[in-house]
């Protein structure tokens, strides 16, 4: 799985590989779900380290998810980029 760098203020892109049509039937679960892909995603990595993660990765957890808190906690989130 590849990391694209972003700036420091916004959540990395991480990129995987998956058939398109599993992608879809995905999405569409997550959706009927009132969920989206990512954070149905998020939560399943945050189950998987919390259950099998060493003390080291349980602690990179917490760290990953002190910084999802901050930034979901930004009032009316980040601005827009103006164009130009």
């Amino acid at each position: 799985m590849a990391t694209q760098k972003e700036p420091k203020d916004v959540t990395p892109l991480q990129h995987f590989r998956a058939p398109d049509s599993m992608w879809k039937a995905f999405s569409a679960v997550c959706k009927r779900r009132g969920q989206t892909a990512a954070a149905d995603l998020t939560a399943h990595m945050s189950r998987t380290v919390r259950r099998y993660g060493s003390d080291e990765e349980k602690g990179m957890l917490a760290a990953a998810e002190e910084e999802l808190r901050e930034r979901r906690a930004r009032k009316g989130g980040r601005p827009r980029r103006e164009a130009g």
